[in-house]
C-alpha cells in the first residue's frame, strides 16, 4: 500500500514508504508516545499489490504508523487510550478513487509514562553504539522474558497503552488490555512480556 499525505500527492507504488525529514521527525515523536496532529498521519492509502493486501493482518502499517482493523480495532476502541485513539481513514483500490470495503483506523499512540526503572531491569542495553550512545536511552534485549523489565507500581493506572520515551521502540499495555486481547483471540503477536512492578 502507498499513502497520500495531507496537502501532498500520492506516494509512488513501493513497499518502502518514502519519508521526508518532517515525516521522520513525526515518526520519532510517535515512537516516544508524543501527541501528533491528524495531519501528521496519512490521509489515505491505496492498494497497488492486491496479493499482498489480502495477507495483511489486523495490525498493519499506514505510512510507517500502526493501523488496525477487525477485532483488534474493536478491542482497542473499548480501552482507555488517553490522548491517543483510533483515527478512521480510507483505503482505496489502485485507481485511488474506489474505496475498499471495511473499517480501517490509524492507531494514534499519544501517551507517555516515566515509569521504567533501568537499574532494576536486567535485559536492557544502551541505545546506540560507541560514541553514538544516547544518554538515558535504552533498548530491550531480544531475549527479554517475563519480569525482566521493572516499572514503578504507579504505571498500573490508566491509560491502557503508553510509551516510556527512555525505553526505545517499546509499547506498554495494561493487564486489562492484555486480557481483552486474549479473550477476543486476537492473532496478532505483540511479543508480550509481563513487567515487574516495584
Amino acid at each position: 500500500m502507498a499513502a497520500k499525505w495531507f496537502g501532498g500527492d500520492w506516494d509512488p507504488p513501493s513497499h518502502i514508504s518514502p519519508t521526508s525529514p518532517e515525516q521522520l521527525d513525526s515518526l520519532m515523536r510517535y515512537a516516544r508516545g508524543e501527541p501528533l496532529p491528524r495531519e501528521a498521519f496519512p490521509e489515505a492509502l491505496y492498494v497497488f499489490d492486491q496479493k499482498g493486501f489480502k495477507k495483511i493482518g489486523e495490525l498493519f502499517t499506514a505510512g510507517s504508523y500502526y493501523a488496525v482493523k477487525g477485532r483488534l480495532a474493536q478491542v482497542l476502541s473499548k480501552c482507555n487510550l488517553g490522548r491517543g485513539g483510533l483515527i478512521p481513514f480510507t483505503i482505496y483500490e489502485e485507481d485511488k478513487s474506489t474505496p475498499i470495503a471495511g473499517e480501517f483506523f490509524i492507531w494514534n499512540i499519544a501517551e507517555q509514562k516515566l515509569a521504567f526503572l533501568p537499574e532494576q531491569s536486567p535485559k536492557i542495553r544502551p541505545a546506540g553504539i560507541g560514541a553514538s550512545i544516547e544518554k538515558n536511552k535504552w533498548k530491550v534485549h531480544p531475549d527479554v522474558q517475563d519480569g525482566d523489565i521493572a516499572l514503578l507500581a504507579a504505571a498500573a493506572g490508566p491509560p491502557d497503552v503508553w510509551c516510556d520515551p527512555r525505553l526505545m521502540y517499546s509499547l506498554f499495555f495494561s493487564d486489562a488490555i492484555v486480557v481483552a486481547l486474549r479473550e477476543a483471540k486476537i492473532k496478532t503477536n505483540f511479543h508480550l512480556c509481563r513487567c515487574r512492578l516495584v
